[in-house]
């Protein structure tokens, strides 16, 4: 018998990358998947059916960035389209054809382009400028037909991403500090962003222009720097900031509620269940804090709505567990 040559390898350098994004596909996705984006551009596809199972790895561009990941399924027809059917028959079989499409997943980082992925073969399917520098946020509306992102000159410009699209559509007023956190309301008629000048944003969509807009105090002679926000369904906006604050404004009046001193350095990641009476927050200190809605003294329940004790809700720190020793970039 012919001899075979083994050349063993006892040692190889592993260098991890660390996890600058994470998104849960929507909930319309027949099936669930969570997108993991890393500092080297590479974007991991895991099954989210029970356990987390990996799947498959989407390669990185040479030289590209990573800092935001956005999931898209439209599941409904726009105006536009229900133009183009005359009966209601022919739109019912146009709304299944477009839920029973994949969902489509967006990237954007540093290098100032997004990308759109093709999940099956694994390369890009479409790549736009950002038209404003670096990305540094990126959020896809409710109706799933337009994409948000937050740039470094200071802009918030839309695209229109229906029927397979990625186009530019417009911008919005510019302010003099770069944009680092963005969240659509529930309603899709405003959008909150959070901006290096230290200052919680709400945005009309409509005209473009700025609705309201609530300051943070500095801590020394450098502004707070707002790294993430999020919406709930209830309307209330949470930030969370380089002070370690996590805060919950009132939308309408647009004061602070509530705020707590959640971690001991950034907070740079928010989270919050569906019914928005559970947010975690995470970040340079690397321990996990969860906050918990309380209604009458009682954690809110789906029903809380319709008891009077709801006027009397209020947040509590329920929570802290350390699951990280290092900075935890990204919650979903």
């Amino acid at each position: 018998s012919e001899g075979m040559q083994v050349h063993r390898c006892r040692f190889t350098d592993f260098v991890p990358q660390a996890i600058n994004a994470i998104e849960y596909a929507p909930a319309t996705v027949r099936r669930p998947y969570v997108a993991v984006g890393r500092a080297n551009g590479d974007i991991e596809i895991w099954s989210a059916k029970g356990n987390l199972v990996y799947e498959k790895t989407i390669p990185g561009v040479v030289n590209g960035s990573l800092e935001t990941l956005a999931w898209a399924h439209q599941t409904k027809l726009t105006k536009d389209d229900l133009e183009l059917f005359d009966t209601e028959k022919e739109r019912e079989k146009a709304t299944r054809r477009l839920t029973e499409r994949a969902p489509r997943l967006f990237s954007a980082g540093l290098n100032a382009v997004i990308v759109e992925w093709d999940l099956a073969k694994l390369v890009p399917k479409a790549a736009v400028d950002s038209y404003g520098g670096a990305v540094w946020c990126m959020s896809t509306n409710h109706a799933q037909t337009q994409l948000a992102v937050g740039t470094e000159d200071g802009h918030i410009r839309l695209f229109d991403i229906t029927d397979d699209k990625l186009v530019y559509q417009r911008c919005f007023d510019k302010i003099k500090a770069r944009i680092l956190s963005v969240a659509w309301s529930h309603d899709d008629q405003t959008i909150v962003t959070g901006s290096a000048d230290g200052a919680v944003r709400v945005w009309n969509t409509d005209t473009g222009r700025m609705a309201a807009r609530m300051t943070l105090p500095r801590e020394g002679r450098d502004p707070t720097l707002v790294w993430a926000v999020t919406v709930l369904p209830s309307g209330t906006i949470v930030s969370g900031d380089s002070r370690g604050h996590v805060i919950f404004w009132d939308h309408v009046m647009h004061v602070v509620q509530q705020d707590f001193r959640a971690l001991g350095a950034d907070v740079l990641c928010l989270g919050a269940d569906a019914d928005g009476h559970t947010v975690f927050a995470s970040g340079v200190d690397p321990k996990v804090t969860q906050f918990k809605l309380f209604a009458g003294g009682k954690p809110a329940s789906g029903d809380t709505k319709k008891k009077a004790g709801f006027r009397n809700k209020k947040w509590q720190l329920a929570g802290i567990r350390r699951y990280h020793t290092h900075d935890v970039r990204a919650i979903a």
